[in-house]
């Protein structure tokens, strides 16, 4: 899996299908403890995803959906 903040690794993702999964964070510029509460609030949601065949699922600080 493949967390980043870098719209150039979905694009990536949708012309090539790699990296398989890839959690691309939208919240913008955030302190780290917040981003860190963040992924503690929403973990289990997310392994839910991934768990569940999603490669791409998107965080940001209002919401978290699966994109494919």
């Amino acid at each position: 899996m493949t967390i980043t903040k870098d719209s150039d690794f979905y694009k990536h993702f949708l012309l090539k299908g790699a990296p398989k999964q890839i959690l691309f964070i939208t919240t913008g510029n955030i302190v780290n403890r917040k981003l860190i509460k963040l992924f503690e609030l929403k973990f289990q949601t997310i392994e839910t995803h991934f768990n569940c065949d999603k490669n791409i699922i998107e965080l940001s600080e209002i919401y978290i959906k699966a994109l494919n």
